[in-house]
């Protein structure tokens, strides 16, 4: 496509159990949204004459491992502005699969006509599908660990939960 590029912001994601659970999942998973924040600007190195579009659609497949995403609706994107417009992506995994996911492009520019396009997959890692307990789990593990403690010490695994950052954990794997 070459026009725009959708860019990863400065900006750490944020993983979180979302609020408004869905409910039709028995396992209570999807609960779990990862919000990724983007830039869409232009290419600098695309020579198409639009200095901005209108009504621009990003559209996000899921694929089997996550829950249909909302197209995310962007009024405008001016050339001028070289930092581009933000834009937020919710993933909600059903599974915990790292995954790639193609995006597609629709806009118009001045005259009315519309265009459409793909632009680079974007990515969840393994580091990414990491998210914190809620607060309302917290001294889960104690709780949970007293229920074991007569048990056969053989057959405990012990799971930790740390506060870290995306760009930590990837130093780590």
């Amino acid at each position: 496509f070459g026009l725009l590029r959708l860019v990863e912001a400065d900006k750490e994601s944020r993983r979180e159990f979302d609020p408004d659970p869905a409910d039709d999942d028995p396992r209570g998973l999807t609960d779990i949204r990862i919000r990724r924040f983007y830039r869409l600007k232009f290419d600098p190195a695309a020579k198409v004459g639009f200095e901005r579009i209108f009504a621009v659609q990003i559209h996000v497949e899921a694929g089997e491992f996550y829950r249909p995403f909302s197209d995310v609706l962007i009024p405008r994107v001016d050339r001028s502005d070289g930092d581009g417009v933000e834009v937020a992506v919710d993933f909600r995994p059903l599974y915990p699969e790292p995954a790639s996911f193609p995006v597609t492009l629709i806009f118009s520019d001045g005259e009315g006509a519309c265009y459409h396009g793909d632009t680079s997959p974007i990515e969840i890692a393994l580091p990414d599908l990491f998210v914190p307990l809620p607060p309302t789990m917290a001294g889960y593990s104690e709780k949970l660990w007293r229920g074991f403690r007569d048990r056969d010490p053989g057959d405990l695994y012990s799971v930790y939960n740390l506060q870290v950052s995306r760009f930590s954990v990837e130093k780590l794997v």
